[in-house]
């Protein structure tokens, strides 16, 4: 049954979402009418028939002439509201380089220049500069309140759901309203937005409300408008919004009603709300939804909706590589919010923005295949392997243990990480492990070793890898008694921990930060300093870039891997046949007595859930999903505070936006096909595929 087509006393509504919902308006004829078959959709906001065109310049009221984008003269006379009655005559421009304001690079946007418009909004008589309006802040051009009324120009957050619910509740056929225009933005504290770490300040919420001379002037105005700012949207936008009440502090609901569902009606697209039931519905729901009826989703809540959905995602067969280029929005909702955090978009409204404007990028990947050890043998049960796909990290040692026994303490948020961790340092737990990588300038000498059958590094002989480093061009290290394992796909396990500053989003490498001697005191100071990833710049954490990994434990309980290793040459600890082993980890020797102080078994965490304790494989693919960020984002701030430079293998493509209608992103992906199995045709992207503009009022 399809978890989405729920009957009607299953659906789950807001007050507000019904309420729009009953004043949704037939399409225009512009646009074609849906079909019987689509899904119903929640919260659908009212839609008017504006008839084909604009009216002419003068009936508009616009000077200099024209509509078009690429010519920055245009300029509209009208008379800026507010809420105390005073009106104020204003011109408004599309700003050019005389003004200082030109439009940022395109960066490969599929609205060429548009994100980066500047519109200035000046005093009529004086030219003195009232307002700036950017394109990559503005959420929506609509009409004002019932009778023109303006709302506020300034509104808290717990003031979005009263300020949606103006607009919608204004009748189609009110005079006032129809002759005004309103521009909502999100204002940043700081625009642009400084590039020196994750930015957890909230955007202020602004309304800027205009009257025009006439009905016809105010329309004009506001599809011109809506071109400038780039919100010229399709009138059929829709958003699948998946919501884990039991995130975090269980604020998953106060966030959908208080600021996800206000903004997403504010911006005139409709969305279809998901609660989550238990334990892998999200990804039932990924596995069934038509994903033909959204233009992307939104997970309200911490990392793990979102690994659920995207593993869901990559599990369906019929439309894999569309379901691939299905982007998801990361609604910060839970206790980490790693990824969320990794995309400088931890406050709602970031995420909620780059979902409107459809900032969609590509992110990499790691396919993991873990295969549960025995209790009783020591063996690993090939029966029992698990698979699937890890967007943010692997980790064991001392994080998983922090990340899962400090659920004793959920009730603190946040903070039980902290308080545990003084636990976790001072414990000095470690685990003995072999582990093997693939560097990347051994990528294409490891993918030779796999089977002709095998879709992965997960599936090459393990003998090749171990006993034939050399050969396969596998890095083998030593085995030794491990303080701290983490395998990152992006940069942050928390919005506070920058675990891998040089990890980033579509490089196609995984980051290994490992240590097997640091102290408690320098992991003290790492703990302390979480955001400027200090902890890879510590001389006994090592930070190794990848493209696959091996990662076997070791322990006296487990004889056969013991005697596998520790045979002819393998007695001094370290096999003879591997030359590149890092300098200053010796391993441990077969009769080391640090064997004894080891834990037989720990945690192994996959995107901060628990996973079973086995033997864990781990591949990369490259530009595997595709998630919404905000158009600012700058990887390279995550490791700015890093005395060390980059390394060349860290070092990632240039950053682009709308990477999905780039050829060069398609070729990527091309590259690292061979790790999915199959690699069909790509069609358009969904921005290419936009359809004709339909005026929207509200």
């Amino acid at each position: 049954m399809d978890p989405l087509a729920r009957p009607a006393a299953e659906a789950v509504k807001t007050p507000l979402l019904n309420e729009l919902g009953a004043r949704s308006r037939s399409p225009s004829p512009a646009a074609p009418a849906k079909s019987s078959s689509s899904p119903t959709t929640m919260g659908a906001l009212p839609t008017s028939n504006l008839g084909p065109g604009l009216p002419s310049p003068a009936a508009a009221t616009v000077a200099n002439a024209t509509s078009s984008r690429s010519q920055p003269g245009a300029a509209l006379d009208l008379t800026l509201v507010t809420l105390m009655g005073r009106r104020q005559p204003v011109r408004v421009y599309l700003a050019d380089a005389r003004d200082g304001l030109a439009p940022s690079p395109d960066l490969n946007s599929p609205r060429p220049h548009a994100d980066g418009n500047v519109v200035v909004v000046e005093d009529a008589a004086t030219r003195k500069r009232i307002t700036t309006l950017y394109a990559d802040t503005t959420l929506s051009v609509t009409r004002a309140a019932r009778g023109g009324t303006p709302l506020p120009r300034v509104a808290c957050r717990d003031r979005l759901a009263a300020t949606a619910a103006a607009l919608a509740a204004c009748p189609r056929d009110d005079a006032g309203a129809q002759r005004s225009v309103a521009v909502h933005v999100l204002r940043p504290t700081v625009y642009p937005r400084p590039a020196t770490g994750v930015d957890t300040r909230h955007p202020r919420f602004e309304t800027w409300t205009f009257a025009a001379s006439s009905a016809e002037s105010a329309r004009s105005a506001r599809h011109l408008l809506r071109e400038w700012l780039a919100v010229d949207r399709p009138c059929d936008a829709a958003y699948l919004v998946v919501v884990n009440p039991n995130a975090g502090k269980r604020h998953g609901s106060r966030i959908l009603h208080k600021l996800v569902s206000p903004l997403l009606q504010i911006a005139m697209v409709r969305a279809e709300i998901v609660v989550t039931r238990g334990v892998a519905h999200t990804q039932e729901i990924a596995r069934e939804a038509n994903l033909a009826a959204y233009r992307g989703a939104l997970m309200v809540g911490g990392d793990g909706i979102v690994h659920e959905f995207l593993n869901g995602l990559l599990e369906r067969v019929a439309d894999r590589d569309t379901a691939r280029r299905f982007p998801v929005a990361h609604v910060a909702a839970g206790t980490g919010n790693g990824l969320a955090a990794s995309l400088n978009a931890v406050p709602a409204e970031y995420a909620v923005l780059a979902a409107v404007k459809e900032w969609a990028r590509p992110m990499d990947m790691l396919e993991y295949r873990i295969t549960p050890i025995d209790t009783t043998s020591g063996l690993a049960d090939p029966a029992k392997a698990r698979r699937g796909f890890i967007h943010l990290s692997f980790t064991h040692a001392f994080i998983a243990d922090l990340d899962i026994d400090s659920e004793v303490l959920r009730v603190l948020g946040p903070l039980r990480t902290d308080v545990f961790a003084l636990w976790c340092i001072f414990r000095q737990a470690t685990y003995g492990l072999r582990i093997a990588y693939v560097k990347p300038a051994d990528h294409a000498a490891a993918t030779a070793m796999c089977p002709s059958s095998a879709s992965s590094h997960l599936d090459t002989p393990r003998d090749a890898i171990f006993h034939s480093p050399a050969k396969s061009g596998w890095t083998v290290l030593p085995p030794d008694a491990y303080k701290v394992v983490n395998v990152h796909n992006l940069a942050h396990l928390s919005v506070e921990f920058n675990g891998a500053p040089r990890a980033r989003l579509n490089d196609g490498l995984a980051r290994l930060v490992y240590t097997t001697s640091i102290s408690p005191t320098d992991l003290l100071g790492c703990v302390l300093d979480q955001p400027s990833g200090a902890i890879v710049e510590n001389p006994a954490v090592h930070d190794v870039p990848c493209t696959a990994l091996v990662i076997e434990p070791m322990h006296p309980t487990r004889p056969a891997v013991f005697a596998d290793h520790f045979r002819n040459d393998h007695a001094a600890g370290a096999s003879s046949s591997s030359a590149d082993l890092l300098a200053g980890t010796p391993g441990l020797t077969r009769d080391d007595p640090k064997w004894k102080k080891c834990r037989p078994r720990g945690h192994m965490v996959v995107d901060g859930e628990l996973e079973a304790f086995g033997d864990a494989r781990l591949a990369v693919h490259r530009g595997l999903c595709a998630v919404f960020s905000p158009r600012d984002l700058d990887e390279r701030m995550f490791a700015a505070k890093l005395k060390a430079p980059e390394t060349a293998d860290a070092v990632p493509s240039p950053l682009r936006m709308g990477a999905w209608a780039g050829d060069e992103a398609a070729r990527g992906r091309e590259a690292f096909a061979t790790g999915v199995r199959e690699s069909p045709a790509r069609s358009r992207s969904p921005s290419a595929r936009r359809a004709e503009v339909v005026d929207v009022q509200l």
